[in-house]
């Protein structure tokens, strides 16, 4: 069975299926579906309570994956590029891309795709692939994060500044601009209730920022040195924010600070953290996947 660890408040549960496995990436579709990729047996898929490995996809490492608006499903690897998948793994020729190796993806709003790599970052249109590099405007060709938003424009984390590209209009903003670091790690947009505007927050190796104007406000790390370093970012359907911290586990963000989680089950090292629609987070760990309920997480948040 799955194996759990009991708390006084909530457990937190070690996929079974995916035990011993190096998991790297995590999304859950708009049908409540889980897709996980793998290091060594490709992607697979929770639909809704069992994994099923896809198609083509079991010799690759899965470092990323996306689904776009039309509900193909896109994942990446380590090394042979991009492939689509829409039953079977179908690749996308990974000569057209800067490099074989992905880093990240997102899924724009009328079936484009954007994928980050160490050598820049690809713009997907059907069969067309264009590239933005340092002689495009980046500020480095290391591409960790890459957001496309609901205004058409694309937000891209690197290791000398976040980007924002909207047409053909490249912009950098560094601790200049009131980053916490120049170093850019998980990015993640929340819809806000005022006025239905959306918060952009920004991990970076010195803390979370959230973007207030073109400006940005850092928050205050519970942690210190390496402590604060963000790995990973996620909301849930309540706009909480959840946030993984470097070597210390999970926090919330509670009003202008970063609010750690208390409990000793849940993995120190987050590399992922998802929610899905059935009031659970899954915590991608250096050590396997794991699940925890949202209410009891909230229960357990310290003061």
């Amino acid at each position: 069975g799955v194996q759990t660890c009991a708390l006084p408040i909530f457990t937190v549960r070690e996929s079974e299926a995916l035990r011993g496995e190096s998991v790297l990436s995590v999304l859950v579709d708009r049908e409540g579906d889980i897709w996980v990729g793998t290091e060594a047996s490709g992607l697979h898929a929770l639909q809704p309570r069992k994994f099923a490995t896809v198609p083509g996809s079991a010799s690759e490492t899965v470092t990323t994956v996306a689904r776009d608006s039309r509900g193909v499903m896109y994942y990446g690897t380590r090394d042979d590029g991009i492939f689509r998948t829409d039953g079977t793994a179908e690749p996308i020729d990974p000569n057209k891309l800067t490099s074989p190796v992905i880093l990240s993806l997102a899924a724009g709003s009328e079936g484009e795709l954007w994928a980050g790599t160490p050598d820049g970052l690809n713009h997907i249109v059907g069969s067309e692939v264009h590239h933005w590099t340092i002689a495009d405007g980046l500020p480095d060709n290391f591409v960790r994060s890459v957001m496309a938003t609901a205004d058409k424009t694309v937000w891209a984390g690197t290791r000398f500044g976040l980007v924002h590209i909207d047409g053909k209009d490249v912009r950098t903003f560094t601790t200049a601009d009131g980053l916490a670091s120049d170093s850019i790690g998980p990015l993640l947009q929340v819809r806000s209730d005022e006025a239905g505007a959306s918060v952009l927050w920004v991990g970076t190796s010195a803390g979370l920022c959230r973007r207030t104007g073109d400006r940005f406000r850092c928050l205050p790390s519970p942690y210190q040195a390496n402590g604060a370093i963000i790995t990973a970012l996620a909301a849930d359907r309540d706009g909480a924010v959840w946030v993984a911290l470097h070597g210390h586990g999970l926090g919330v963000v509670k009003e202008d600070r970063i609010v750690s989680v208390s409990a000793s089950t849940i993995p120190k090292e987050i590399v992922g953290i998802l929610a899905d629609n059935l009031g659970h987070l899954w915590l991608r760990s250096t050590r396997g996947l794991y699940r925890a309920q949202l209410s009891g997480l909230r229960e357990s948040v310290g003061n």
